[in-house]
């Protein structure tokens, strides 16, 4: 037998959130070239999360992730043996346990499986009722085609998520504040239109400075119907942080800043109740809870 597919499982760490559904996960397995180590970083998943999933291995061509119907490739940390691959469970994701599988690809057409379990819990979400002009619960005609290509505009954004990793750390929250609305709620406005909230709400006084969360590349700067002057930012690895309802932005599409850099200011544009920020996180086609991001430790 092709010494290669001889595995050896060293240690396996688990923290368990079931009986037999894991949360956090470490491997270690011997292969001839050298050793395989692949562990997640995150906190026990609820609907809405994410998840980073780390991995060393020697001499590797490519690596790939696969969860609740996504691929994911795996990028470089910058270390010759560093990959990692960032996952969300959607708010659609069903709750309970769900295959993760990691595929390594080396050459000679060799190629290393992994899978585990992971458990999803269901999520709490409250429902809000909430008050705002009609014009943003229905819009006049005359603005709908403004909203139409709004739509297209945010959506050209997210189309080409970077594989190279762009940020430096960990992740800092934009402003300090309370929250004031969280991930996930069912918002009722103006007690017709229900909606989802795709982020967090911080609050903060108006004109206070919005920091970029991360380093990155800024991909949008625009004042949207809804969501206000906003600011979209793409950290690569497929993640992009978004901050709405500006008074100012500070930054041009295409710039490239540092983490902690000021963006913008906080404003009270688009469908608000007051001055706030609005901070969501999009990785691929998935919003996923920025306070998941939190617990997620970055070299």
């Amino acid at each position: 037998m092709n010494r290669f597919f001889q595995v050896t499982i060293l240690i396996i760490i688990c923290f368990f959130s079931q009986a037999s559904d894991i949360s956090a996960f470490y491997l270690s397995s011997s292969i001839e070239e050298g050793t395989i180590i692949l562990r997640s970083d995150n906190r026990p998943l609820i609907q809405g999360d994410l998840l980073k999933i780390s991995l060393e291995a020697p001499s590797l061509l490519r690596a790939e992730a696969h969860f609740d119907g996504l691929d994911v490739p795996f990028v470089s940390t910058g270390k010759d043996t560093g990959f990692f691959a960032l996952i969300g469970a959607g708010l659609e994701t069903v709750p309970g346990a769900h295959d993760l599988r990691v595929d390594i690809f080396f050459s000679r057409n060799r190629h290393r499986e992994f899978t585990v379990r992971l458990n999803v819990a269901e999520g709490t979400f409250p429902q809000r009722k909430i008050t705002v002009a009609r014009k943003y619960v229905a819009p006049p005609p005359a603005e709908e085609l403004r909203i139409k290509k709004e739509r297209a505009i945010v959506n050209a954004a997210y189309r080409n998520p970077e594989l190279q990793w762009r940020g430096t750390g960990g992740f800092i929250y934009p402003v300090k504040g309370g929250i004031s609305g969280t991930f996930g709620d069912k918002r009722l406005f103006n007690n017709g239109y229900v909606s989802r909230h795709r982020g967090i709400d911080l609050r903060s006084p108006r004109g206070k400075e919005v920091h970029a969360s991360n380093g990155g590349t800024v991909v949008l700067v625009h004042d949207l119907y809804y969501a206000g002057k906003t600011v979209i930012i793409n950290h690569g690895a497929g993640l992009f942080s978004i901050y709405c309802h500006l008074s100012k932005a500070h930054v041009k599409k295409g710039n490239t800043i540092r983490k902690g850099a000021v963006i913008g200011r906080i404003g009270s544009t688009g469908r608000v109740t007051g001055p706030h920020l609005h901070w969501g996180i999009k990785l691929r086609n998935r919003f996923v809870n920025p306070l998941s991001l939190m617990h997620i430790h970055f070299d």
